[in-house]
């Protein structure tokens, strides 16, 4: 989704904390949230602030069209409430502005790795179980170690996934990244020798309705066959909006 620039007006109190009733477009040359081209509930980077600078608060905010406000209760990045969502009930005016957050200069990101083999059996589709992650997005919990969470707010991610297994003979390896909601998978690939490889790599997809996404592997070389954890398992998701 493409937001248009120069977005800043005027708000009020919206009857709870995180909660703000979108006025007017500040006079000058800038636009109302109304006419930014965001769809009804979705979340959009911005920041809630009081005129005179000393309440704010920067993060994802969730658009109703109905109500025609914005709600900024979690994913909230920074605060002057130290990180909570702040309290606009008291004075005013407020004001909110749609802006460009750090995470565009440099977009979030988890690669989830193996640091142990992991046993496949013959015939038997599984996912991959993951003991470690890297990066800025956070998006691996080790509660459910086989999965990349898809924040709420993103729009578009796109993937890529790695697997050294220990195939030991000939026959079908078939490795893919696959989406909760059945959107995305990978494609079977012939290959044999005692060590075979697959990486996968997704573009820039829509999200849709999907919550997570986890690398499935499936063999038919006839019995169950290991992981090498020689840090070529892993899934990578990048959130690009």
């Amino acid at each position: 989704m493409i937001f248009r620039d120069l977005v800043k007006q005027s708000a009020t109190y919206g009857g709870s904390v995180g909660v703000l009733n979108l006025g007017l477009a500040v006079s000058g040359y800038f636009r109302r949230v109304q006419d930014a081209n965001i769809a009804d509930g979705k979340y959009v980077p911005a920041m809630f602030f009081h005129s005179d600078g000393n309440q704010w608060q920067v993060g994802k905010a969730l658009y109703d069209l109905t109500s025609v406000t914005l709600t900024m209760t979690a994913f909230i990045d920074d605060s002057s409430s130290g990180g909570g969502a702040v309290d606009f009930s008291i004075g005013g005016p407020h004001q909110i502005a749609i802006i460009n957050p750090s995470e565009i200069i440099q977009k979030p990101w988890t690669t989830a790795y193996q640091t142990s083999s992991q046993s496949i059996a013959n015939a038997t589709t599984l996912p991959l179980a993951f003991h470690q992650s890297v990066g800025n997005g956070g998006f691996w919990d080790a509660g459910n170690p086989t999965r990349l969470s898809i924040p709420e707010w993103a729009d578009s991610v796109s993937f890529s996934a790695g697997i050294v297994i220990n195939s030991g003979g000939v026959g079908l390896l078939q490795f893919s990244i696959d989406l909760d909601n059945g959107s995305l998978n990978g494609v079977p690939m012939n290959q044999n020798g005692y060590e075979n490889t697959a990486n996968l790599s997704s573009g820039i997809l829509e999200t849709g309705s999907s919550l997570y996404a986890e690398c499935k592997v499936w063999h038919d070389y006839g019995s169950a066959k290991s992981t090498k954890f020689n840090g070529r398992n892993y899934l990578t998701m990048i959130v690009h909006s």
